[in-house]
């Protein structure tokens, strides 16, 4: 395994591991377009930073301290559907989502940036926004594409692909 990619992905292929391992590191990504695109992930960081630090949504998760004894189904209840009427409620669920596609964003194009200096190529992770799918398989095609591409080459074909998709989808995810 590739320790940089072990802990936080994306998945590597075993083939594209194999290729790394025995020939010379990958060109087909240059030294350049790699700095543009860390320069492009170190931008959404900070972008994450003005969000956390000039939005509500995670003020208002953390309205109260932390108690273990608190019901947090209530608690959360209380807070949000209590002061937020239904369509600044949908806004906070969206900027959490957004938060949460941007965390995602700039933690596997970190590492996959270190792979991509280190001359190993591997999946590209989301792809496209979260806001840009139009349908759940688009969605996880794009959110997880390695796992997504894992889970098809070495899982699904394996179990009977096309011909058992039905009880294929319900072992596999």
């Amino acid at each position: 395994f590739y320790l940089p990619l072990y802990f936080s992905g994306p998945i590597a292929m075993f083939r594209s591991f194999v290729v790394y391992l025995e020939t010379v590191p990958q060109k087909q990504i240059s030294t350049w377009k790699t700095l543009f695109y860390l320069s492009r992930t170190l931008v959404y960081w900070v972008l994450l930073e003005l969000i956390l630090h000039f939005t509500i949504t995670h003020g208002l998760i953390q309205l109260r301290t932390f108690d273990p004894s608190t019901d947090w189904g209530n608690y959360l209840r209380q807070v949000h559907f209590d002061m937020l009427d239904p369509v600044s409620l949908a806004t906070q669920v969206m900027a959490a989502l957004f938060f949460m596609y941007l965390k995602f964003l700039i933690l596997w194009r970190l590492t996959r940036a270190y792979a991509l200096f280190d001359g190993f190529l591997v999946t590209e992770n989301m792809n496209r926004c979260i806001y840009n799918n139009y349908s759940v398989l688009g969605f996880w095609r794009s959110w997880h594409r390695s796992l997504y591409k894992w889970n098809v080459r070495y899982m699904f074909h394996y179990l009977g692909g096309n011909k058992y998709v039905i009880l294929n989808i319900w072992v596999i995810y």
